[in-house]
């Protein structure tokens, strides 16, 4: 047998196609299209189920509005085109559309949506809902749990245009990266305000300071910071919460030369500061602003989120496996513009010996703090009620409701 009548068959079936293919595009758009072939389709098939009279799964029909460009109507049309799509409607024992009409309604139908989605995005203005910038989100996660986590630096950077505000629409987009770093800061922030039901293990570091070879005399002295190691006094903590308030408490003392009013003593925590090395990473404490002399020394009290402070990481060294570690950092920050004049190296300090001195004499830290157990921030999430067990799944929404409105 020639191969010729093989190729013609293709062919003739190749026009079919086109032919087809053709005819269902011509379809007019719109309301031509849907008052000269939609509607007809629907009378014919559908209109007797789903009518104001008789509208079986409560989906009418003769309502439908042809213009799906101006966005009316779209769910159902959407509902419409999957269902002749897939053949679920008309059902199998009632009888079936033309299979080129099917097709022809299902067309029109999607060039409908097309049609609205162009339309959408040509029309579409400035955005004018935007998200917080990192700085705002961290700040309302604050208002939220009543306490600070360092969020900022877990999230994707704002972007900054010089000379333009940056915390606009335009440039307050979200994405996928964000969502995911805002799921992640979620997480930290309930496994922060979220606490075990039992009391807590109690953390706790004191440290009495005394000058070297006197063990009778109380305080050590602090020239100016220069760098790690001159002008602070370090303590390292014996233990610490994975979460958690922590209070540092510091007895000091100002020595003040002639004319000097103050020295701030500034308290940082975080890894050992190595001014020979060049590393070390730490989270400000506070800063306080000394006035009173060594015959008046007295206490103070600064407070923290353990979340917030860097660990030095647990290493294996020459000595041998060495723990994680946190260090308390007390530095005397003075400066009055002039303190680089008299230096002769980086490593003279002979001109601090005139400057103002902090006098310290104990430094104490505990963690976790709290009023009561378990605290606050704990409480307004997970409240007491008869529901808790009488219905479980009940409490659960009724703590999600309380979380959504406390938002």
């Amino acid at each position: 047998m020639s191969c010729y009548p093989k190729k013609a068959l293709a062919l003739f079936c190749a026009l079919l196609l086109v032919v087809e293919r053709t005819s269902t595009a011509a379809l007019p758009p719109g309301q031509e299209g849907f008052m000269s072939h939609v509607v007809p389709f629907l009378k014919e098939n559908c209109i007797k189920c789903h009518s104001t009279d008789k509208a079986k799964g409560k989906f009418i029909l003769n309502s439908l509005d042809g213009n799906l460009s101006a966005g009316r109507d779209l769910e159902r049309w959407e509902k419409i085109m999957k269902a002749l799509k897939s053949g679920e409607m008309p059902p199998e024992d009632e009888k079936q559309p033309d299979e080129k009409m099917r097709e022809t309604v299902v067309q029109w139908i999607e060039n409908g949506l097309h049609a609205n989605l162009a339309k959408a995005t040509r029309d579409a203005g400035a955005p004018t809902a935007r998200r917080l910038t990192n700085f705002e989100y961290e700040n309302t996660m604050r208002d939220l749990l009543g306490f600070r986590l360092k969020l900022i630096d877990k999230l994707p950077e704002d972007p900054v245009k010089p000379y333009h505000f940056n915390n606009t629409a335009e440039f307050m987009l979200i994405g996928p990266e964000q969502i995911d770093r805002y799921l992640e800061c979620a997480r930290q922030a309930m496994a922060s305000a979220i606490v075990d039901p039992g009391t807590p293990e109690v953390h706790r570091t004191s440290k009495i300071l005394t000058p070297k070879n006197k063990p009778k005399e109380q305080g050590v002295e602090i020239g100016v910071y220069a760098s790690a190691g001159q002008g602070e006094v370090s303590t390292g903590l014996n233990g610490w919460p994975k979460t958690g308030e922590f209070k540092i408490r510091v007895k000091a003392s100002a020595i003040l030369p002639p004319g000097e009013m103050e020295v701030p003593l500034r308290v940082v925590m975080g890894t050992m500061l190595r001014s020979d090395g060049g590393f070390g990473v730490y989270e400000p404490v506070g800063t306080l602003q000394l006035r009173n002399d060594p015959a008046q020394a007295k206490e103070f009290e600064l407070r923290g989120r353990i979340e917030n402070i860097p660990v030095e990481p647990a290493a294996l060294t020459a000595k041998g496996p060495q723990p994680a570690k946190i260090f308390i950092h007390c530095q005397n920050v003075f400066d009055n513009g002039e303190l680089n004049d008299h230096r002769k190296s980086a490593f003279d300090d002979s001109w601090s010996g005139v400057a103002p001195r902090v006098l310290l004499e104990s430094v104490e830290f505990e963690a976790p703090v709290t009023d009561v157990w378990p605290p606050a921030h704990h409480t307004r999430i997970l409240f007491d009620s008869p529901l808790r067990k009488s219905n479980p799944e009940a409490y659960v929404r009724r703590t999600g409701r309380l979380g959504v409105a406390s938002i």
